[in-house]
Formats: C-alpha cells, sequence, structure tokens
C-alpha cells in the first residue's frame, strides 16, 4: 500500500512540487531577457563602431 500525502486535507505536497518549476522557470525566463538585452547591445555596438570605421569612406564617395 502507497502512502499518498495529497490525500490528507491540508497537506501542501503539491505546492511543494511545483516550487522547483516555479524558480526554474523564472530562472530561465530572466536568462532569456538578459541574452536578447545582451544581444542588442551587441549588435548597437558592433553597428556603431562599423559605421565609425567607414565614416571617413562615405564622406568622400567611395561606398
Amino acid at each position: 500500500m502507497s502512502k499518498n500525502c495529497c490525500a490528507r486535507p491540508g497537506c501542501s505536497s503539491s505546492k511543494e512540487h511545483n516550487r522547483p518549476v516555479k524558480i526554474i522557470s523564472i530562472l530561465l525566463s530572466v536568462a532569456a531577457v538578459a541574452s536578447t538585452a545582451a544581444y542588442f547591445l551587441y549588435k548597437l555596438s558592433s553597428n556603431r563602431a562599423y559605421n565609425e570605421k567607414w565614416k571617413d569612406y562615405d564622406d568622400c564617395g567611395v561606398a
């Protein structure tokens, strides 16, 4: 006979089982937002450096 904790009234085992899933979901969401922000900052910086490098050539018409 197996013991089922959730059969007792007031048992919070289902909440305890969901807690790691919630924490992992939040951490993955934060990681996704942080990596997206880092990607956009990298692209912005890269484009700015590229445009700065070729700015003189655009002024003289070689493009």
